[in-house]
């Protein structure tokens, strides 16, 4: 996918791209990187889906969400929304921890999976203390 292609399928569906503040947004950023599609979630490291997919596979929650995310949008790979489901409800446990625990990051993730209902039940009340819980504990 060229570069133009990214950009454009970025703007259809909203996606942040790399110059954007991705701080508070529940959305990966997605950019061209080396001519390569890459993607950053809060203030994680750029990287490429090879790369991605080896941390999710590792365990990290985010890295999983990450993964669920690009493969649910089809953003610089084919859209799978089955598999997509399927590393939302990886991630959806060490998110939760990690939410628990105060981590900004995985309560924007937490929340955008339940205001979605990606992976976890839709639970609107939930997403809304989440995200609160995020803005919270970037002020810190």
């Amino acid at each position: 996918m060229n570069t133009t292609t990214l950009l454009t399928l970025a703007a259809i569906l909203g996606i942040s791209t790399a110059m954007a503040d991705t701080s508070t947004s529940a959305t990966p950023t997605s950019a061209m990187k080396n001519g390569t599609p890459s993607y950053q979630y809060g203030d994680s490291e750029w990287a490429d889906v090879e790369t991605i997919t080896v941390q999710a596979a590792n365990g990290d929650p985010i890295a999983q969400y990450v993964i669920a995310w690009i493969l649910d949008e089809g953003a610089g790979v084919p859209q799978d929304t089955e598999a997509a489901d399927t590393w939302y409800k990886k991630a959806a446990p060490g998110l939760k921890t990690k939410a628990d625990q105060g981590d900004a990051t995985a309560c924007r993730a937490l929340s955008a999976m339940y205001k979605d209902g990606k992976g976890v039940s839709k639970d609107e009340a939930k997403a809304t203390e989440l995200a609160a819980k995020a803005a919270h504990n970037e002020k810190k």
